[in-house]
């Protein structure tokens, strides 16, 4: 009688592979779309710092 152990551990791994390939493409897609980063919601504000004082501008 045949044993099937070896299509089970084969499942195992080709999961294991599959997951890894979903978690690099999640991160890729993370990484290059710019998600997380700093927010750009179009405001225009600036602090400088020079001998004279601090000057604030907020457009």
């Amino acid at each position: 009688m045949a044993d099937n152990t070896s299509n089970s551990n084969n499942a195992f791994i080709y999961f294991i592979v599959g997951a890894l390939v979903a978690i690099v493409v999640a991160f890729g897609v993370y990484y290059f779309s710019g998600i997380g980063g700093p927010a750009d919601d179009g405001a225009d504000f600036s602090i400088s710092v020079t001998e004279d004082g601090i000057a604030v501008d907020g457009d």
